[in-house]
């Protein structure tokens, strides 16, 4: 029998899976359970139904940015530490557009998810990245190559 950790951790590696191959039109909770390998229930049961566990997802992929950009300033010194979480940033976003798409381009009240977890986000990465101004300038170049994803 699997462990509430190992089915949570299924659902959201599932869910990340799916956004990453089909974007966020076809999350449905069938959807979202299949690809973790799960039923339905587990979803309403694990994480109160679809947007819970794709607030879990968004977290853990958010989670996922600030640790790479943390990583990559890990050894730095203050003057390169921004040149170098941005690097992170965006080599981060290069791995995976529709992952950085769900984060920073989706619309998340369709989703079931609080529009106030990307404004916590965003505030994070633009405290790494040295101010709002740089960050809106790596989002701009990352948001160029997101217009040719479908």
């Amino acid at each position: 029998m699997s462990s509430r950790s190992e089915i949570d951790e299924s659902l959201i590696a599932g869910a990340l899976a799916l956004v990453a191959t089909s974007g966020s039109a076809e999350l449905s909770v069938r959807s979202l359970a299949s690809a973790g390998g799960r039923s339905t229930m587990c979803v309403y049961s694990h994480f109160g139904g679809r947007g819970g566990l794709l607030t879990a997802a968004y977290a853990r992929a958010a989670e996922g940015l600030l640790q790479a950009m943390d990583a990559a300033v890990s050894d730095a010194t203050a003057a390169d530490a921004a040149g170098r979480a941005r690097e992170a940033y965006l080599a981060w976003a290069g791995q995976d557009l529709r992952r950085y798409r769900l984060l920073f381009a989706s619309e998340l009240e369709p989703l079931d998810i609080d529009p106030a977890v990307r404004g916590r986000l965003v505030d994070d990465v633009a405290e790494r990245l040295g101010g709002r101004d740089r960050w809106a300038a790596a989002h701009g170049e990352v948001s160029l190559d997101l217009v040719t994803i479908g």
